[in-house]
């Protein structure tokens, strides 16, 4: 079983610090989401736990080996990455994208066509990437990575183009792969969606960790307010075990 450790990790570009002095470790079974306000230094957090990017200090670790030593046939075997944009540059059809994701003694035909149907492709396989919506591209950048096979996924903003079913939809794979003993980090800007799937939530604010633990731990107005600038209300879900984040806005003034 694969545990992934990010031990007190720095970035900087130039005089600005993205990231400072950032842990979190991901165990196997777990599903782990990262959130917080634009420009926290969330993607760059994932781009340093999949090895492309160094920090300045701190290491990664998947399995007690440094990411940043580990070669990329090897990484490609221990992580499969969903960057946030999805670009192709050629003309390949949805089902050539998703096979790029085989990868050498993982390669499973029916991962292949488990992950195509989960993620409701089999319509688009045939149509060229490049024409497809922008949810139906990200749902095959997504069955691209489930292909992989891998212990670890990184997962970067996978709901941001989709609507409200396939955003579900979505994070129940994320928990699946959990609940399969992967050791899974997605990063959210709807804390309602980490709320409702996370076994725990990692709060960044200004390239810091300002808190980590349970949803019901972090999710609350003091955090979410220091976090985002924001007052809102944190109530019981109606349906769910989980917090149920409000914004709280002002009353419209009456006419």
């Amino acid at each position: 079983m694969t545990t992934l450790i990010a031990d007190s990790v720095t970035l900087k570009r130039g005089h600005l610090t993205v990231l400072d002095g950032v842990s979190l470790q991901v165990r196997p079974g777990q599903l782990v989401c990262v959130a917080g306000p634009n420009g926290a230094g969330k993607s760059s957090l994932l781009a340093i736990l999949a090895g492309d990017v160094t920090p300045d200090r701190g290491q990664v670790t998947i399995d007690a080996r440094s990411v940043t030593t580990l070669r990329p046939t090897s990484l490609a075997t221990l992580r499969a990455v969903l960057p946030q944009q999805h670009r192709v540059a050629f003309g390949f059809t949805a089902r050539e994208v998703i096979d790029m994701g085989w990868v050498k003694h993982t390669a499973d035909a029916s991962v292949l066509k488990r992950a195509i149907a989960s993620l409701e492709l089999s319509a688009v396989l045939d149509r060229p990437f490049r024409v497809l919506s922008g949810g139906e591209q990200a749902r095959v950048a997504l069955a691209r990575v489930l292909v992989q096979n891998t212990p670890v996924f990184l997962l970067d903003e996978p709901t941001a183009a989709l609507d409200l079913k396939h955003q579900e939809l979505v994070m129940t794979i994320a928990r699946g792969l959990a609940d399969q003993g992967r050791a899974v980090v997605v990063i959210v800007h709807d804390l309602n969606l980490a709320a409702a799937y996370a076994d725990h939530i990692n709060l960044l604010a200004s390239g810091r960790l300002l808190a980590g633990g349970t949803p019901h731990a972090v999710l609350t107005p003091h955090t979410i307010e220091a976090a985002y600038g924001v007052p809102v209300t944190v109530t019981p879900h109606p349906t769910r075990d989980c917090p149920l984040v409000l914004t709280t806005t002002p009353e419209k003034p009456t006419s």
